[in-house]
């Protein structure tokens, strides 16, 4: 029996995306002109009939600037006649004695203003006009003195966090009834504002200081940031007085844009449907959208939002887990909370510190790796497939060397800027990129490049070179001294079912078609069952033992480096990254290289000819992890002095790619 899709509470409806405005966080990227493609004004009058016929939700008017459209008045009138209470969301430089008087005429319950910071230095700097704070303070009076009810919207991040508390007073001081914070998310102009974005332990703290903030004269609302609901709740604070829940979006809230295009919201630019092309139904829309449908699902979610005891409370931000991670449907990227059920337990850290370094390539691996831990083969394969569903663990498969298989491969950086999010967005959707980041420097965008040849790796980086603009430099390795992704998530130093190979040399071997469909099945996960390579072998059609012997072969000649479980570092509480590139003189890098080598803390570790790369100094490049980034900085300066070398240290910014290469 279907489950009964219960009416949409709010709407936002962007009436245009016209403003006199062009701020820089702006999710629609709003621009002065007018889009010709707006829906008309019977388009609108025929979409209210529509929602009044199967739903009463408050419907707030929003842009853009909505008094910018020249029939704004009509569309609220016809709303409010119809029943349905209607809210306006104005920059407030269109507000004046005039318009507010509309507003009463039109029956408009509510306005909200717009205000970035607690004087007009920085309000002004982050809506990118001067005169903007003035205006939207002198809009608030206005408003009050009319007697009509406002709230103050406040984007909250690294611009103005230090201000809230001010801005806070400010909107009480104005006669605001709310205070409604946004946490930054980073599309429209924001996606170029990355170094604006709070950090998650920032986002918590910040959560945490707005739930005590509550009292009688104002009311604190939280929108993107679902996980105020967490902490309330942790807080032992009332739920009475704050929202009903966390992201509401295609639950109990719908975004309508100025086309007429149906959203979970306005800062997740899917489509759940054109109206348009739907006859305006947007009740149709509402009940059989699959977008719709999936978002309503939260079983459906992954990483530790998919496990967590709160995600029907809370949710997750579908759209920072979108423009982060490119999924929707992935966790909360600005999280801090690790879920009772997600926290991997002792078991489950010393397996992993096992499957990690190798499975055994034997009929029964999961048997042969439980014996190693102390667990039977059931607890491995069970314990196993819930870590993969946590997303602690990637995948559990070959670890190919991409040289032995004829592929060629490189580092690549560029200097992005403010084309950050958009050239980024472009180089991860070609197949050979397997790794994409932002690296805290001026040199900000790195990323790692694989192809079947030299030539074609060329052609790749011509084509990536032009899609996106950007003068991108190739830093291929010259030396490799490690390349191991191998963390010690115990007290015990890792150790697995490494098994005794031969020598390998450094010659690539000749792959068949039969080959190429065994690496395709290898090089993603096995089946965690009793016997997978069986499983394996009846797909292709072979004796398991010739599998097996394969595989085997594969290893001794260093094709295969290892079949292990790939671990997810971030989710293992292992989230300072730094890539460190140390200024060694020549005579003195291999032995730097191997040194770096050594440390537990590095799983890769090259030298590399950087000296095209103007802002790069230095030739060794070492990637070092750590649960800390204070303790791992440290560590890493602690290896400069050790070495006698300057160095430079680029944290991991974000994360837009990491998977495995696929080769056929």
């Amino acid at each position: 029996m279907n489950k009964v899709v219960q009416p949409p509470r709010l709407i936002a409806w962007e009436l245009t995306r016209a403003c006199p405005l062009a701020c820089r966080h702006c999710r629609a990227s709003a621009v002065a002109a007018k889009d010709a493609a707006e829906l008309s004004t019977a388009q609108c009058l025929k979409l209210i009939d529509n929602i009044v016929s199967f739903a009463k939700p408050t419907l707030i008017l929003t842009g853009g600037e909505p008094l910018l459209r020249n029939d704004w008045f009509v569309i609220a009138s016809y709303a409010t006649s119809a029943g349905l209470p209607v809210a306006l969301a104005t920059c407030g430089l269109p507000v004046n004695d005039q318009s507010i008087e509309k507003m009463k005429q039109a029956g408009v319950r509510c306005v909200s203003i717009s205000i970035d910071g607690a004087a007009a230095e920085s309000h002004d700097a982050f809506r990118q006009k001067s005169g903007a704070f003035e205006a939207c303070i002198l809009a608030a009076r206005r408003l009050r003195s009319a007697g009509m009810d406002f709230q103050v919207n406040t984007t909250v991040s690294r611009h103005n966090i230090s201000e809230l508390n001010e801005i806070l007073k400010l909107a009480k001081s104005l006669g605001a009834s709310v205070f409604n914070p946004f946490l930054l998310v980073p599309t429209g102009r924001a996606q170029s504002l990355a170094n604006l974005e709070l950090s998650a332990d920032q986002y918590e703290q910040t959560l945490v200081w707005l739930a005590g903030q509550q009292d009688a004269r104002i009311q604190i609302r939280v929108t993107c940031a679902p996980h105020y609901q967490r902490i309330i709740r942790q807080l032992g604070l009332s739920a009475g007085a704050h929202a009903k829940g966390g992201c509401l979006g295609g639950k109990s809230f719908a975004f309508i844009s100025h086309v007429g295009e149906v959203q979970i919201c306005g800062f997740l630019d899917v489509s759940c449907g054109d109206l348009r092309t739907n006859d305006m139904n947007f009740a149709a829309i509402w009940r059989d959208s699959p977008v719709l449908q999936r978002i309503r699902d939260v079983s459906s979610y992954g990483g530790k939002c998919g496990c967590c005891e709160y995600v029907s409370l809370c949710g997750g931000c579908r759209a920072r887990a979108n423009a982060v991670y490119g999924d929707w449907l992935a966790q909360e990227p600005f999280c801090t909370y690790q879920p009772g059920k997600a926290s991997p337990d002792e078991n489950d850290l010393v397996l992993m510190n096992a499957a990690q370094v190798a499975i055994p390539p034997v009929s029964r691996p999961f048997e042969a790796l439980g014996g190693m831990v102390g667990m039977d083969e059931q607890q491995t394969i069970d314990r196993l497939k819930r870590l993969m569903k946590l997303g602690m663990i990637r995948r559990v498969g070959a670890v190919f060397d991409a040289r032995k298989l004829g592929f060629v491969s490189t580092l690549v950086a560029a200097r992005a800027g403010d084309k950050l999010a958009e050239a980024a967005d472009l180089i991860i959707k070609h197949k050979g990129v397997t790794h994409c980041y932002q690296r805290m420097h001026e040199v900000d965008l790195w990323f790692t490049l694989s192809a079947a040849g030299g030539d074609l790796l060329q052609e790749a980086l011509d084509d990536l070179s032009r899609q996106t603009g950007l003068v991108l430099h190739s830093l291929p390795a010259v030396e490799m001294y490690k390349s191991r992704v191998v963390f010690q998530l115990t007290d015990r130093a890792p150790h697995g079912g490494e098994v005794a190979r031969q020598a390998a040399d450094d010659a690539g071997v000749a792959i068949t078609e039969g080959d190429k469909r065994l690496i395709h099945l290898l090089q993603g996960s096995i089946p965690l069952t009793p016997l997978p390579f069986d499983d394996l072998a009846r797909d292709l059609a072979l004796p398991a033992q010739t599998l097996l012997a394969k595989i085997q072969e594969w290893l001794n000649r260093g094709v295969i480096k290892r079949i292990a479980a790939l671990p997810a570092h971030n989710k293992l509480g292992i989230n300072a990254n730094a890539m460190a590139v140390f200024d060694v003189k020549p005579e003195n890098q291999a032995g730097a290289g191997k040194t770096l080598a050594a440390l537990p803390e590095v799983t890769h570790c090259y030298l590399r000819d950087a000296s095209a790369v103007e802002g790069i100094n230095g030739g060794v490049f070492a990637m070092f992890h750590g649960r800390d980034e204070q303790a791992l900085r440290a560590k890493i300066q602690q290896q400069a002095e050790l070495l006698d070398a300057s160095c430079q240290i680029l944290f991991t910014g974000r994360e837009f790619k990491k998977t495995s290469m696929e080769f056929f």
